[in-house]
């Protein structure tokens, strides 16, 4: 179930791109044909238009095609402006929308890795306590053998310290030495029993660590796949956006470049003025 639920997001995210449109009520910017810029170059072609038929002398039509070049230069000025405005603003809202898509896939990624990590200690914590009962357990079945053998030295050692006949001290010797030895192997076999259960803790331990590290692993490249996935489709929208802005910036160089032709155009059709 939870795969099934960490793989929804990724249909999400794309519904999410698709979804995305820029508010015109929000901090519209304006056309070429919209700006102080346009209108100022329009009224003056305008002027001239109504000028066509008026003669001028050459130093008039000069004037004219410098003033038409000035207006033109702050249209064109304006267009490079407006592009500017816009790329600024659509580059702002994409970063935006796709760090905040990111940022989700981030906080969903250490939610799912802090559960993987609750369950590793968990599962650490069950087989420490597992094993301190096994520990336990061991100790507790040599312990009775163990203390058997440590009265058993504690009485013959007072009766050695008692006894001044040297073939009863002998005998008592060989005794302490027969328990002694037997102590000593009910320990080894302690301490055999001990070291297995030990090592195959530390199995057990590493085998839940490197199950769950694992886990983690590929949880965490799960979710790095789709940030990359929401970072190459922003990147694509982008370079879309961008594409369609350039065209848009094309289009306005052309309809101020028309302007100014149809300007160059009225002064052209001026009669010259004959001045004596």
């Amino acid at each position: 179930m939870k795969t099934r639920a960490i793989a929804t997001i990724t249909p999400l995210i794309v519904l999410g791109l698709v979804a995305v449109a820029p508010n015109p009520a929000q901090g519209a910017i304006p056309n070429i044909k919209d700006t102080a810029q346009w209108r100022n170059l329009n009224s003056f072609v305008n002027t001239l238009e109504g000028k066509r038929n008026t003669p001028a002398t050459q130093a008039q039509k000069n004037s004219f095609r410098q003033r038409l070049n000035t207006k033109q230069s702050a249209a064109n000025s304006k267009v490079a402006s407006l592009y500017g405005q816009r790329l600024k603003k659509i580059t702002s809202r994409d970063k935006g929308q796709e760090q905040r898509q990111i940022n989700r896939l981030l906080k969903a990624s250490q939610l799912r890795v802090d559960a993987l990590q609750a369950q590793r200690a968990n599962r650490i914590g069950i087989a420490k306590e597992t094993f301190a009962n096994q520990v336990a357990r061991i100790k507790g079945r040599f312990a009775a053998s163990i203390d058997r053998y440590n009265r058993q030295l504690t009485s013959l050692r007072k009766r050695l310290a008692k006894t001044s006949d040297p073939i009863r001290r002998q005998l008592i010797l060989n005794s302490i030495d027969t328990v002694e030895n037997e102590l000593t192997n009910v320990r080894a076999s302690q301490r055999k029993s001990l070291n297995a259960a030990t090592e195959d803790h530390r199995t057990r331990i590493a085998g839940i660590r490197s199950k769950y590290g694992a886990r983690i692993k590929a949880t965490r490249a799960y979710f790095q796949r789709q940030i990359d996935v929401v970072q190459n489709s922003w990147k694509v929208k982008y370079d879309d956006d961008v594409a369609a802005l350039k065209s848009k910036r094309t289009r306005e160089y052309g309809f101020v470049g028309k302007l100014k032709s149809r300007g160059e155009g009225y002064i052209d059709q001026m009669p010259p003025l004959v001045t004596n």
